[in-house]
This record gives structure tokens, C-alpha cells and sequence, in this order.
């Protein structure tokens, strides 16, 4: 499910749709991968920063969810939302 949520997730990945060409990336940022960030969580690159989301998220949610959980992530949704 993980991987599955993963790719389509990657669907709408605007990295996975363009490469920065530049003279400091004159072949592309092979999708935001070559442009470095300082490393938080273990996102070291533009791309991985996207897949983390944002730093939001920094580690897979403890399954199956409970009822806290559950309104945690509602009210979540709700701040994106707005």
C-alpha cells in the first residue's frame, strides 16, 4: 500500500515533469535529485523534500490508527484544506 501511495503521490510530482538547465545544472537537475539541500530527516535534495512532504511528515505513520490518529489527521487535512 506504501508503495502504491508512493506513485501516486508521484503522479502529480512537479519534479518528475521538468529539469532545472542552467549553468550550474547545464545536463538538468535530474528532477530536483542534483539540487542539495542541507540534510533534514534524511531529505538531502529538492526531491526528496517533495517525497517527505515538506518536512511534515518525517516517518511512516504507526498503523493501524486509532481514534486520536484519526482526528489528528482530520484536523490536519482541515489547515491544508484552508
Amino acid at each position: 500500500m506504501r508503495f502504491l501511495i508512493h506513485h501516486i503521490g508521484d503522479i502529480h510530482q512537479p519534479l518528475h515533469t521538468t529539469a532545472r538547465v542552467n549553468e550550474d545544472y547545464p545536463k538538468g537537475d535530474t528532477g530536483g535529485n542534483a539540487f542539495k539541500l542541507p540534510n533534514h530527516y534524511g531529505a538531502k535534495n529538492l526531491h526528496a523534500v517533495w517525497d517527505k512532504v515538506m518536512y511534515e511528515f518525517k516517518y511512516y505513520p504507526k498503523l493501524p490508527f486509532n481514534d486520536k490518529d484519526w482526528d489528528s489527521n482530520g484536523e490536519k487535512a482541515k489547515e491544508y484544506m484552508a
